[in-house]
């Protein structure tokens, strides 16, 4: 019983730490608003010119197919490994590889590039309009940004979840407000031209091809809804959170739920050495116990199969967790073990 002390104790993931809402604004944190109309939209009319609309018209229906797909895969799919997990299981575990490589390392570059463009912004705003010196004040607000943005992260992550809650619903508002006073300022300026080639002008790119030059760069406005997926796995209700954040940025109104697939149901090139331990699971005459998230990568199916396999097994699928079950509901876990324990003393 000492270990159910230690792990009553003992420090792990915050259970039901967060919900839908936080795990909502992680992704609009991740998409960047602000960041995306001073950068990738601003660079896609230089192509578009006054046919812009439609070229982010275009990127968001392209964005919308991913989404579903990824909404569709996370039915069935865990999405702890995000962008790994998909194409891994979908395609080739090779590929996988190297797409959860490639996002890695993308992803580490995004919080320094973003410090660096947060110093330079304000850098350039206090010198223009109250003289300060430039490269200092880019050099102190980048590193003060980053220090505060570290201790965010450090302290727990309720904090952290709750300022990018509070920081983007301010964007949003902003960008709300701002995109209404336009409207209203532009009056009977306002045209529905704007989504067809009549402004597509720019020089070397008339046409479709200012479109889809400008929807290459606008695409970039909103990629960053899939950083969410690991978060929202582990969420307080991870079924209801990774179907319902696709639902608010994406408009698909996925179903709650997930249906694993049968045993075995997708080819894998290690299949064979999977099939070949899963028969010589009959083999084993020790007493076992088989524990497993809901939304573990081994799937309860699985784990339902090898409970069948293993004679006198004992099977419990734990509601609420993925891969980190131990982790995530350390007593009921916990609970489990002792039990399992004490029934096999008392033989």
């Amino acid at each position: 019983m000492a270990a159910a002390s230690s792990a009553g104790t003992s420090t792990g993931l915050a259970r039901g730490a967060i919900g839908l809402r936080e795990v909502l604004f992680q992704s609009v944190t991740s998409m960047a608003p602000a960041g995306a109309v001073a950068l990738s939209i601003a660079v896609g009319a230089t192509y578009a010119g006054g046919a812009l609309p439609l070229a982010v018209l275009l990127a968001l229906i392209a964005c919308m197919l991913v989404a579903s797909s990824i909404g569709q895969l996370a039915k069935h799919l865990p999405s702890a490994g995000s962008i790994y997990t998909y194409p891994a299981e979908a395609i080739h575990p090779s590929l996988g590889f190297l797409v959860g490589w490639g996002y890695s390392l993308v992803e580490a570059l995004i919080g320094p590039l973003t410090m660096v463009i947060f110093g330079y912004l304000v850098a350039s705003v206090t010198q223009s309009e109250f003289n300060w010196p430039y490269t200092a004040t880019w050099l102190a607000f980048m590193i003060v940004a980053a220090l505060a943005i570290a201790l965010l992260n450090f302290r727990v992550v309720q904090l952290s979840a709750r300022t990018g809650t509070i920081l983007g619903t301010f964007e949003v508002v902003v960008f709300v407000a701002l995109a209404l006073w336009l409207i209203i300022k532009a009056g009977s300026g306002n045209t529905g031209a704007v989504f067809t080639l009549h402004f597509a002008t720019i020089k070397g790119f008339r046409g479709f091809a200012g479109i889809a030059a400008g929807s290459i760069y606008t695409i970039l406005a909103f990629i960053g809804f899939e950083a969410s997926a690991p978060l929202a796995e582990e969420a307080r209700n991870p079924r209801r959170t990774s179907a319902w954040r696709h639902v608010a940025l994406d408009g698909e109104p996925f179903r709650r739920g997930s249906r694993p697939g049968p045993v075995g149901s997708r080819a894998r090139p290690d299949a064979p050495v999977r099939q070949l331990l899963m028969d010589r699971l009959g083999e084993i005459r020790t007493p076992a116990l088989l524990v497993g998230g809901r939304y573990d990568e081994c799937r309860p199916a699985h784990l339902a199969e090898m409970h069948r396999r293993i004679a006198g097994s004992q099977l419990a699928i734990i509601e609420d967790a993925s891969h980190l079950c131990f982790a995530e509901q350390p007593e009921e876990f916990t609970a489990l073990v002792n039990s399992f324990l004490d029934r096999i003393e008392a033989l």
